[in-house]
C-alpha cells in the first residue's frame, strides 16, 4: 500500500511538472516582465534565485525598468527581497539612476517609493555631474518630447515631482528658468533612456 501510494505521488509530481512548463528567467525574459508590469512572472523568478539587480549591457537594471515605465508594483517587489534592488544602481554610459528615470518620466508615485521604502540618495548626479534627479524632472517640463501627453499636463508633474524632491531635501539650484520651469543645465537626451526602459536585450 505504501509502495502504491509512493508511486502515484511520482506520477503525479510528473505530470504536474509536464503541465507547468519552465519559467523563463533569463535576463531578457525579467526585463520584459519589468517593462510590461507582469509582477506574478517576476516573483516567480526571484523566488527561484533569479538577481534582483539582473541589468544588461548598459547597466539598465529591471528597477530602472520598471520606474521608468512608471510601474508601481514591480518597484515594490524588487524593494521587499531580502537583499532588495540597488535603489542607487547607474547606467553604464550617463550614471542615471532609478530615480532619476522616475523623475523624467514624471512617476511621483514611483519616486515617492524610491525615496521613502528604498532610501535613494537624492544628492547623486549622473555622470555629467550636473543633473540631479531634481534637474531631470525638470527637463520633464520643458522638453515635450519626453513622453505623450499636453505639455502643461507634463509640466505639472515636473513641478509636483520637484516640490516634492525639494521637500525631501534635495538641493533646488535655480540656474535659469524656461516656461516657468527651473532649469539647471542641458537637458539629457531623451530618445536614449526611452530606448533603454524598452529594451529586452
Amino acid at each position: 500500500m505504501i509502495r502504491l501510494i509512493c508511486a502515484l505521488s511520482i506520477v503525479m509530481a510528473t505530470t504536474a511538472n509536464a503541465q507547468s512548463p519552465r519559467l523563463d528567467c533569463g535576463g531578457p525574459a525579467l526585463r520584459r516582465a519589468a517593462s510590461s508590469g507582469q509582477v506574478d512572472s517576476l516573483k516567480r523568478c526571484l523566488d527561484q534565485g533569479a538577481d534582483v539587480n539582473t541589468a544588461n549591457l548598459k547597466g539598465v537594471t529591471l528597477l530602472m525598468i520598471a520606474a521608468g515605465k512608471g510601474h508601481a508594483e514591480v518597484v515594490q517587489v524588487l524593494l521587499a527581497k531580502a537583499k532588495p534592488a540597488d535603489v542607487n544602481a547607474r547606467t553604464a554610459d550617463d550614471g542615471v539612476t532609478p530615480l532619476m528615470f522616475a523623475a523624467v518620466f514624471g512617476h511621483l508615485p514611483i519616486v515617492q517609493l524610491l525615496v521613502e521604502k528604498g532610501g535613494a540618495d537624492l544628492a547623486l548626479t549622473d555622470s555629467g555631474g550636473k543633473r540631479s534627479a531634481v534637474a531631470w524632472a525638470a527637463a520633464r517640463g520643458i522638453l515635450p518630447w519626453a513622453s505623450p501627453g499636453p505639455e502643461e499636463k507634463d509640466k505639472a508633474r515636473a513641478q509636483e515631482i520637484m516640490k516634492y524632491l525639494g521637500s525631501k531635501g534635495a538641493v533646488i539650484r535655480e540656474i535659469g528658468i524656461v516656461d516657468g520651469i527651473l532649469m539647471f543645465a542641458a537637458p539629457p537626451d531623451l530618445s536614449v533612456l526611452l530606448k533603454e526602459v524598452e529594451t529586452t536585450r
